[in-house]
């Protein structure tokens, strides 16, 4: 796994903050892992924490609004350049197996400062939010991470099932794809359509 930055600061199981380099820093919404020691199943276990970058901010100690322009530029020919990127990330949960069936927990320690965050493999990921392929209804794949399939698990369509958002953002174009996938695995479908979206 490529490290990406340290966790500085006031930690918690919910978030943090990590300092990451001004090249080669996470973009917003990119996936990233800590490792954490979790109870799972009444014993302790090192587990990855998933989390999502929901926050960049650049900062520098040299160039503050403390200083006037004149005094600003000196410090740009001298040639400091102490900028570093500050980002805040939110954990999603950690992969665990319950009953012989894996399961997404949330972590309930905190995480703790100088911890290092890496890049989050693609197959964690791939693991973490769909179901396997066999198994699952192939709608897409993850808009921050192009290599990740996601797939929707077949059970969750055997009683009801309704696709909620607002106007345009896709609800036609989702039920379609969801019912050519099904129709593919030999389901059968009725639909009433007063719209004529389909």
């Amino acid at each position: 796994m490529r490290q990406v930055g340290r966790i500085v600061e006031e930690a918690t199981p919910e978030s943090f903050i990590f300092v990451s380099s001004k090249y080669g820093y996470p973009p917003k919404y990119e996936y990233v892992v800590v490792r954490s020691s979790e109870l799972v199943g009444g014993k302790e276990r090192e587990v990855l924490v998933l989390c999502q970058v929901t926050g960049i901010a650049s900062r520098s100690s040299a160039y503050t609004s403390k200083l006037d322009l004149d005094a600003l530029e000196r410090v740009y020919a001298a040639g400091i350049d102490d900028a570093n990127v500050l980002c805040t990330a939110r954990a999603l949960g950690f992969m665990a197996e319950e009953d012989g069936r894996k399961v997404v927990l949330m972590p309930r320690r905190a995480l703790f400062p100088g911890n290092p965050v890496y890049l989050a493999p693609d197959r964690l990921v791939r693991e973490f939010f769909s179901y396997p392929q066999d198994e699952g209804l192939y709608i897409g794949d993850l808009v921050s991470r192009r290599s990740v399939p996601v797939y929707l698990s077949v059970n969750g369509f055997r009683r009801h099932v309704a696709v909620i958002a607002q106007t345009g953002a896709g609800k036609s174009y989702t039920v379609g794809v969801i019912l050519e996938e099904l129709l593919r695995l030999g389901a059968t479908a009725v639909i009433v359509d007063p719209h004529a979206d389909y």
